[in-house]
């Protein structure tokens, strides 16, 4: 969830309008996540980077929190195309 959102939140806000290989990335990603919001599997966390070369980390609400701001900014991309 976690690499997804951040992705597709990147994407949705790094260019005015994706097209052509990042539009067809920005429209996987975002049909992955919210197929993730709709089985309710989206607030489970998993381990992301490495916190001292050796232990990984995670947080309780970063699958719910990258979600919500991914899809917050195709929202607001799609309202700017429109």
């Amino acid at each position: 969830m976690e690499e997804t959102a951040l992705a597709v939140e990147t994407l949705a806000t790094s260019a005015r309008r994706p097209q052509g290989e990042f539009a067809t990335t920005l429209k996987w990603g975002t049909h992955w996540l919210l197929c993730r919001v709709e089985d309710g599997t989206w607030t489970q966390p998993a381990p992301i980077g490495f916190y001292f070369a050796k232990l990984w980390y995670y947080e309780r609400l970063y699958p719910m929190v990258f979600t919500v701001a991914a899809l917050e900014a195709v929202a607001r991309l799609e309202a700017a195309e429109k």
